[in-house]
């Protein structure tokens, strides 16, 4: 009744395989080309890992001149303002500029 009742319901008894990675990883032996290939692979990746990290650090110090330079650019409100403030340090309102230039050509 069994047999029937397998049959009745469309089971199938299930014979276990080996899978067919299983297979050629048991049946190969590596072989000098593989070896080869191996040791490409790792110089890869230990090239990868240099590669990232350098740039990384490449990327780190862009972004740091990126703040340099943008703290750099000042906006023509911002530098007029400090050259306003600069004039008053002078001592005169219209005459910052000049005496900036004669002690400069002095």
């Amino acid at each position: 009744m069994r047999a029937g009742a397998a049959a009745a319901s469309g089971a199938r008894a299930k014979v276990p395989t080996e899978s067919t990675a299983n297979r050629n990883a048991v049946a190969r032996a590596p072989t000098s080309a593989n070896r080869s290939r191996l040791s490409q692979l790792d110089q890869l990746k230990k090239e990868n890992e240099q590669l990232s990290r350098s740039l990384n650090e490449e990327a780190a110090l862009l972004e740091d001149a990126k703040i340099e330079i943008s703290g750099l650019n000042m906006k023509p409100v911002d530098l007029e303002a400090w050259l306003e403030n600069s004039r008053k340090q002078l001592g005169g309102k219209g005459n910052g500029n000049a005496t900036c230039v004669r002690k400069v050509r002095h």
